[in-house]
């Protein structure tokens, strides 16, 4: 069925960490569910590390999963984005808590907040910009966020930005502003051909 590929179309290319520690993700609860409800994949890229947290209920009643910020070596405050419902879940500084329906999943973006405009999630790949975002660098001087994405031809995708109050002033490039709310802002992105595109938004001073 055409939803099927699409889910995974978001699984593809597989992607694993360079370098020490873990390339792929890990179960967190290991010791104490079989099988395991919980895992992480810490994203090491060089503009930026994250977490994806994967949320598993494999029984037929609902079930509460909670996630400790401290066993992922965060401390607040954390942004969180749900990939599959692709929803900004605001900001927690030392756990989440959330009841799964059975037999479902939950997949989390998880960043440490900062003091200016990020990245919070893409809509591209279930890692959320471990795969499409090459780049993406913060200029204070210009309060200009900016980045590189690799797009393919025919498979445009969402990049959500959390600029807190800040307004954008202007946009470059391929990106496309579709909604602002909550302070968060959702770019589509395209290409008319399968290439890497850079692009920038500028920001209102504080």
């Amino acid at each position: 069925p055409p939803e099927r590929l699409q889910i995974i179309k978001k699984a593809i290319p597989v992607y694993g960490n360079s370098g020490p520690g873990f390339q792929f993700g890990r179960p967190i609860d290991l010791l104490e569910n079989d099988p395991p409800t919980m895992w992480d994949f810490e994203i090491h890229r060089p503009f930026a590390s994250w977490h994806v947290v994967g949320l598993f209920n494999w029984s037929e009643n609902g079930t509460t999963h909670t996630i400790d910020f401290g066993k992922l070596g965060l401390t607040g405050p954390i942004h969180l984005v749900d990939f599959w419902k692709n929803q900004y879940l605001g900001t927690y500084r030392k756990s989440f808590s959330t009841t799964l329906p059975p037999m479902s999943c939950q997949v989390l973006a998880v960043h440490k907040v900062k003091e200016h405009p990020m990245i919070v999630s893409t809509t591209r790949h279930i890692l959320q910009g471990a795969t499409e975002t090459l780049e993406s660098a913060w200029n204070a001087r210009s309060s200009t966020l900016s980045g590189t994405s690799h797009v393919i031809k025919g498979n445009p995708f969402e990049v959500m930005i959390f600029s807190g109050v800040r307004n954008p002033s202007d946009v470059r490039n391929a990106l496309r502003l579709e909604s602002s709310e909550q302070g968060i802002l959702r770019f589509r992105i395209s290409g008319e051909y399968t290439s890497d595109i850079d692009w920038a938004v500028s920001f209102n001073p504080q």
